[in-house]
């Protein structure tokens, strides 16, 4: 048995969003959590064997509410299902995990450490590696990329937004940065684009509300400036970057996400009917 194995269970729950997912990746996603003394499983009333399957890897499985989802059990209100999640935790150190991610050993580690020793910060940011064919991608154009999912109970307030919901922490808290990366597996973009396509439509739902003005200044500029962004990065990182790098069409599919979230949130401008969050995932 080696050392990590023999060590006592990390004290901090994993919680994991799944509905009807790939039995492959959310086994891999649950296996590379099991360090953790608590993994919490949050599903849409999977049908495929997703629960059952977490409950034998001693998983705590849980319904996602119902204000939460779509007629078809999909979410589409990643705010509220983060924050029933948050609640439902039996720990105060909560890691968000998407179904598709993975841990790796020296995060692993690290979080450990984070949650051994008095809090200094109210959450963390954790930097992302893709990977592609078992690959791990080095040279990508939003490298280095970090998302906050490591958060302490009592530093938040709540979580932003029915889709990328950012957290919302207390005043005055700190946001530390771990040094170790987690990993992203990258799917054919054959079956990113119909997620993509229903993130699409839950940023125009939520968007819906804005002023042209407003969309204007808050969706349309920005997201021209990311566009032009990655176009740039993309150049130089083909050109800079030595290692394994995220072959060109998913960076080109990325700028296309991006120039869509224009399209998608100021078409009711031409005319198009009034977005519908619930018919986000049709």
């Amino acid at each position: 048995m080696d050392d990590t194995a023999a060590s006592p269970a990390v004290q901090a729950t994993i919680a994991i969003l799944t509905y009807t997912s790939s039995i492959e990746t959310v086994e891999a996603t649950i296996r590379s959590a099991l360090d953790f003394d608590e993994i919490l499983v949050c599903d849409g009333h999977s049908t495929d064997g997703t629960r059952e399957l977490a409950e034998s890897l001693g998983c705590r499985v849980i319904d996602q509410q119902d204000e939460f989802l779509d007629g078809r059990g999909r979410l589409v209100n990643e705010a509220g299902v983060n924050e029933q999640m948050l609640a439902a935790a039996s720990h105060d150190w909560v890691f968000l995990l998407d179904h598709d991610e993975l841990l790796t050993e020296e995060l692993v580690g690290e979080i450990r450490s984070i949650t051994d020793r008095d809090r200094t910060c109210g959450a963390y940011s954790i930097p992302r590696l893709y990977t592609l064919g078992g690959t791990v991608i080095r040279c990508a154009s939003v490298y280095p990329r970090f998302q906050i999912r490591l958060v302490h109970r009592d530093a938040v307030s709540g979580y932003g937004g029915i889709v990328h919901s950012p957290v919302i922490l207390h005043e005055g808290e700190a946001v530390g940065q771990a040094e170790h990366h987690m990993l992203v597996p990258q799917p054919p973009l054959r079956q990113l684009w119909p997620k993509w396509r229903g993130y699409l439509r839950l940023e125009e739902a939520e968007r819906a509300t804005l002023s042209r003005s407003e969309w204007v200044a808050q969706v349309l500029r920005p997201q021209a400036r990311m566009v032009r962004w990655i176009a740039v990065r993309t150049l130089q990182t083909r050109r800079r970057c030595h290692g394994p790098r995220l072959p060109l069409r998913y960076e080109v599919n990325r700028a296309v996400y991006e120039m869509s979230v224009i399209f998608y949130t100021g078409r009711r401008f031409i005319g198009w009917p009034q977005p519908d969050s619930t018919r986000a995932w049709r």
